[in-house]
């Protein structure tokens, strides 16, 4: 499965779900990254909270792309 990458500029969040299974677990390994995990223990997914403020221009010039479609 190919990753699935969404921002929602409401809450200015990045989600990346990476595989079908869905999360049963979710740790913050560092501050505002949060890992989801399976119920084997395996990553199913992270999200990045306050996306803007930590990826900057790559995540603004995705969104311009993105708008312009």
């Amino acid at each position: 499965m190919k990753p699935v990458v969404r921002y929602f500029e409401d809450t200015d969040t990045l989600s990346v779900d990476l595989a079908s299974r869905p999360a049963t677990e979710a740790e913050e390994v560092a501050e505002d990254v949060i890992i989801d995990f399976d119920s084997d223990g395996n990553v199913v997914g992270f999200t990045i909270e306050h996306a803007s403020r930590l990826l900057g221009p790559a995540l603004n010039a995705k969104r311009t792309a993105h708008a312009r479609r």
